[in-house]
């Protein structure tokens, strides 16, 4: 007896210290993963690019407006900056509000969801730890579980055909025991023999199930932990994402319940797995008939709530990386924007989101309204095109719901065209000049349509694919229909010649970057002064790099201002 004593001991003893170390492993894992979920925030803060995630789903930027001219997406872009989604759903809702927003929603319910979530860094890290710990990698594919949650067609009558194996596989056992225990007739191999008949009559039909409870079932393992999760929390002291999460707390459809529900049928599912058990336990009662009929009991209760389900997590991961990015930048600001079609759009002190702080250059910039053009001049590498840039992520940033890197910021509702980052086809066989007009051609029709909101244009060096004459032509010709049209915006140019058209036209005003030498090297300060440039650096550079320059005038007949290399 005392040897049987030591023995139990030792296996209380063993089982205790298996799972303690179960526990004590798991507790490693998940704090592994707090400190990666960690480190890949102060990645973001500090843009260091190779510690931050690429986003899971390639998003193309062909024929988009402004996605692949203002870095919205690609390897070192706004998208990936923000990106803090664990969904295909919550990504393409955070692309969405990036690529596609809609520009009739409610901005100001928008940020105040963001507002509520900036403080809760707790709630936005416990969902991308609780996806974690199930996978690593890869994000939760909502739509396959949809699809996997559609009810099956299997065939007419599965419930007659459960009822009837049920009552076979029951007179089968009565008979069986019948005959062993009392010596009754031996019925049971005959009542068995229709048993099984049956069963491999309708077995080819219950596949189709068997392979989508697979799909689901891994699904579900990494769903569940975070719906439950986003159940459990009541978010009293903040009405907007408490109202947010309503879909997970009515009464009969909660992820609690459900989901616990469809794990068991799935775990009763995946029995086929092992052939030997699957055969023995489908012999002696109708298993597979039993869980295909309550699996599809219960995918009609679970298909009306499961896309609301992903819906409004994929919103709250929406909402929760826009408020990890507001988090970690505190000195951004809330932008106002307004409804009307009409309206300035003013910033003060506004930067680019994308340059590190410690490198980033701000400005003071406004727009008087439909048909006002900021012409802008300035040297080669002073800041033209950043700047182009840094008005139209900023605007793309506030109709997302998202703080703007600017001390204050207020514009209308604006879609967004620009002209920055052309591309020749060599596929299509479009040269440069040839893409640059069809996709100005793009912008002035979009510019011309009353029945939308009005565009803010940003237009890099207009007209550069062609020669100095008609260049100037057809810039001339574009800026002026420009102004009549139903949008605003900014052009960059190094003809001097558009200048005039200011004194022409009051909607028109000439800003532009300089300049200067600095012990033989050139040096910008990247600062939008008011008014036209005087100076031009490409002789400079040409200069400085070693190649023979002549000085000679410019197209104006005015002589270049003397420098010293």
């Amino acid at each position: 007896m005392l040897a049987y004593g030591f023995i139990g001991l030792f296996a209380v003893l063993f089982t205790g210290i298996v799972l303690c170390h179960s526990r004590l492993k798991w507790r490693i894992v998940r704090m592994e993963h707090w400190k990666t979920i960690k480190q890949t925030h102060l990645a973001r803060l500090n843009m260091d690019w190779n510690g931050i995630p690429h986003p899971q789903e390639a998003m193309t930027a062909e024929n988009h407006p402004y996605a692949y001219d203002m870095d919205i997406v690609g390897p070192y872009s706004l998208l990936r900056l923000l990106d803090t989604t664990i969904s295909t759903r919550g990504y393409r809702h955070l692309s969405s509000a990036l690529l596609a927003p809609d520009l009739s929603s409610d901005l100001d319910h928008r940020q105040k969801l963001v507002l509520e979530l900036v403080p809760r860094s707790l709630l936005r890290d416990k969902i991308i730890l609780a996806a974690k710990m199930i996978a690593s990698h890869g994000h939760l594919q909502s739509e396959e579980i949809v699809d996997a949650i559609k009810t099956p067609q299997n065939f007419a009558g599965l419930k007659r055909v459960f009822i009837l194996e049920t009552g076979l596989a029951i007179l089968t056992a009565i008979f069986f025991v019948m005959e062993h225990l009392f010596n009754g007739p031996y019925f049971w191999p005959y009542s068995f023999g229709v048993y099984a008949v049956i069963y491999l009559f309708y077995v080819d039909r219950l596949a189709p199930v068997f392979d989508k409870t697979l799909t689901l079932r891994s699904q579900l393992e990494r769903l569940a932990p975070l719906l439950e999760y986003l159940e459990t929390r009541r978010h009293l002291n903040a009405p907007a994402l408490h109202t947010l999460c309503a879909p997970f707390r009515h009464v009969g459809t909660r992820p609690s319940v459900l989901l616990r529900k469809i794990a068991l049928v799935c775990d009763g599912l995946s029995v086929k797995a092992h052939p030997l058990v699957h055969l023995i336990v489908n012999s002696v009662s109708p298993w597979d008939f039993y869980f295909v009929y309550k699996y599809e009991r219960i995918l009609a209760t679970l298909l009306p709530v499961m896309d609301p389900w992903l819906d409004t997590l994929g919103q709250i991961e929406m909402i929760g990386a826009i408020a990890q990015f507001s988090a970690l930048h505190p000195e951004y600001c809330l932008p106002r924007i307004d409804k009307k079609c009409e309206g300035l759009m003013v910033a003060k002190n506004i930067g680019h989101p994308l340059i590190p702080a410690s490198k980033r250059i701000v400005n003071n910039f406004s727009l008087n309204g439909l048909g006002s053009i900021k012409l802008i001049t300035g040297s080669n590498m002073s800041g033209k095109s950043t700047f182009l840039r840094t008005v139209g992520i900023n605007l793309c940033l506030a109709q997302a719901g998202a703080p703007v890197c600017a001390d204050s910021f207020s514009a209308p509702r604006m879609r967004i065209y620009c002209s920055l980052r052309i591309k020749d086809d060599l596929e299509m066989g479009l040269s440069y000049f040839y893409a640059e007009v069809k996709r100005l051609k793009q912008l002035l029709n979009a510019a011309t349509d009353q029945s939308s909101p009005p565009i803010l244009f940003l237009i890099d060096e207009i007209f550069k694919g062609t020669n100095n004459r008609e260049r100037i032509i057809g810039s001339q010709s574009y800026l002026k229909a420009l102004v009549k049209s139903h949008g605003m915006g900014l052009v960059t140019t190094h003809d001097l010649e558009l200048t005039a058209l200011a004194d022409e036209n009051p909607r028109i005003s000439n800003y532009y970057f300089q300049e200067s030498i600095r012990d033989g090297h050139l040096a910008f300060d990247y600062r939008l002064h008011e008014g036209i440039c005087s100076e031009t650096n490409a002789l400079r550079i040409m200069a400085l790099e070693g190649l023979p320059v002549e000085q000679k005038g410019d197209t104006t007949g005015r002589p270049y201002r003397p420098f010293v290399i």
